[in-house]
């Protein structure tokens, strides 16, 4: 799936590279700063383990150094623009090491007058990433808490079930591997009584793995439910016919559906 989205990323790239031979360096910085933003916001949702998109991020940087030697002194500030964002996007990403040349680029090609106003706008920008990782991080302490509270609980009321299950949901989309786990644990209570509601939980675990870009391991997530449970026979139908079924959307659930 990377690779598929990878290549389909380097086409665009390509274009950006074809409007600059031809001597259209607008039209160019508009595609190559358009693709390299675009590729910042969406880069923590994917699984990139061979880096093949974070590639397509360097070849805008490199597009974008090449718009400078041709562009018009106008023109200028747009692309410094452009790489200054990529720039602010890798020092506050946590280290992906993609798109690292951008920040060199914006300090070797700008003007004294331009770098000071690049400083004035990293800093707005850097404030904002600093409250948006506050915010965040008071919000992943808080479901920190509650996991390590509910994983010392060792009763499984309905109660504690319907609270951890209320937590996975929660925490499913930032903490993906802590939601499965959670919906694991739900979904072992259930297996005696209620395989459907086991079933389903199980495979949220599976989702958010998908949703995440981890398929190796929302295939094991599947496998050592498994295997836990390797003797109930029922279950485990249930369990293939349910992988056999469409995918559910969103909010959407199985629970109380018809066998």
């Amino acid at each position: 799936m990377t690779s598929l989205v990878a290549w389909e990323l380097e086409a665009i790239a390509a274009r950006g590279e074809q409007c600059l031979k031809r001597g259209d360096v607008g039209e160019a910085v508009a595609l190559l700063a358009t693709l390299g933003t675009g590729i910042c916001a969406g880069y923590e949702k994917i699984w990139d383990e061979e880096s093949e998109v974070g590639l397509v991020l360097d070849c805008c940087v490199e597009g974008l150094a090449a718009c400078l030697d041709r562009a018009e002194t106008s023109a200028r500030g747009d692309i410094l623009g452009a790489l200054l964002d990529i720039a602010v996007w890798e020092r506050t990403s946590g280290g992906y090491g993609v798109g690292e040349r951008a920040a060199d680029l914006v300090l070797a090609r700008s003007t004294g007058e331009q770098r000071r106003a690049i400083a004035a706008a990293a800093a707005s920008v850097l404030q904002r990433a600093v409250l948006r990782a506050s915010c965040r991080q008071r919000s992943e302490n808080k479901a920190r808490e509650a996991l390590s509270k509910f994983r010392a609980v060792k009763s499984r009321t309905p109660r504690v079930l319907a609270a951890m299950r209320q937590i996975a949901d929660g925490v499913a989309a930032k903490r993906p591997r802590d939601a499965a786990r959670l919906y694991a644990e739900i979904a072992d209570a259930y297996v005696t009584d209620d395989h459907e509601s086991a079933v389903d939980l199980i495979f949220r675990g599976h989702q958010a793995f998908m949703a995440a870009g981890h398929p190796v391991l929302a295939t094991r997530h599947l496998a050592d439910f498994c295997r836990r449970h390797a003797g109930r026979a029922e279950l485990l139908a249930r369990l293939e016919k349910h992988t056999a079924a469409p995918p559910m959307q969103p909010g959407e659930s199985r629970i109380g559906a018809k066998a």
